[in-house]
């Protein structure tokens, strides 16, 4: 499911996932359109750089429908097949993401994208009140947030220790598993270690330090690499060539989250995609958690949420 308004920047999203999705097989698409009251386009991506030239409101349904026309043009010009898709509308609506997650949930979308928020120089919320109660609500469903273009349909899969990995294989095969010339790249990033593991009742020296440092990554990296093997093997079974799929192990340097962007401006990876535990408690989770951090700096890509 994706949710649009009446932004290009939306449709331009919704095009980005088009081209993407568009030689897979299996894959339907549900636009959804949410309609607020007394003319507030604040659906479920607000660009502040572009005027809001379609006023939502309940007498308006030409106009809504209209939305979901030019979203369902932009999908379909993107090369995605008519027949897969579909339009939902929802009028009166007071709060999107509620909304979102409420048909998500009852229809059994597995799936809901929106297009990156482009934030005002006063709004303290990067990612849109919107996108960030999906993010920390939706248990046991994905969130995309596309910011469009993409640098490159490239996959970068960080795997952080969740037990929620196997989850995190599933969905890159279901919806990258028809990626024949893109690479797909598992990334694990060793975390810090307490100093009691260092503890040989000496200071380590240099060579010492390296020797230890590497066989750490070595042990972490055989630990994930269990879990990067499942993710592999349903990627060949899906036939992506095996040359595309790598694993790698990178120990922490400047922290998980700037680790994991710098690898994925690094490699020039356009989809991102991360798992998380799901909590209804959007208190327990700061904009300081590692899945705020990725998503405010991932511009140019597609940031994938496995809750």
């Amino acid at each position: 499911m994706f949710g649009v308004d009446s932004s290009e920047t939306s449709r331009a999203a919704l095009a980005v996932v088009g081209d993407l999705l568009k030689s897979s097989e299996g894959l339907d698409a549900t636009i959804f359109h949410c309609a607020t009251p007394f003319g507030d386009d604040e659906t479920v991506h607000l660009d502040e750089t572009v005027p809001r030239v379609v006023p939502i409101a309940g007498s308006k349904a030409a106009d809504n429908q209209r939305v979901l026309s030019l979203a369902k043009d932009a999908l379909v010009g993107s090369g995605f097949d008519s027949s897969r898709v579909s339009t939902a509308l929802q009028e009166y609506c007071s709060d999107p993401a509620v909304a979102m997650l409420h048909m998500a949930c009852n229809q059994g979308y597995e799936t809901i994208a929106l297009a990156r928020r482009k934030r005002a120089r006063t709004d303290p919320s990067p990612m849109g009140s919107v996108a960030y109660r999906l993010v920390y609500t939706a248990d046991k469903r994905a969130i995309w947030l596309v910011d469009p273009p993409l640098v490159s349909k490239d996959v970068l899969v960080a795997l952080v220790g969740a037990p929620i990995s196997r989850r995190v294989m599933e969905h890159v095969a279901r919806y990258f598993g028809h990626l024949r010339d893109e690479r797909i790249t598992f990334m694990h990033v060793v975390p810090r270690l307490p100093p009691a593991y260092w503890d040989d009742g000496h200071i380590l020296k240099g060579d010492e330090r390296k020797e230890r440092i590497a066989k750490i990554a070595s042990d972490y990296g055989e630990m994930v690499k269990d879990v990067a093997d499942i993710g592999r093997e349903m990627l060949l079974e899906a036939g992506v060539p095996r040359k595309n799929v790598k694993f790698r192990v990178r120990t922490l340097k400047r922290g998980m989250a700037r680790d994991i962007i710098r690898e994925m401006e690094r490699g020039r990876y356009g989809i991102l995609v991360i798992g998380r535990r799901g909590s209804r408690n959007i208190s327990r989770f700061p904009l300081g958690s590692k899945a705020a951090k990725l998503l405010h700096s991932a511009r140019g890509r597609m940031v994938c949420i496995v809750n």
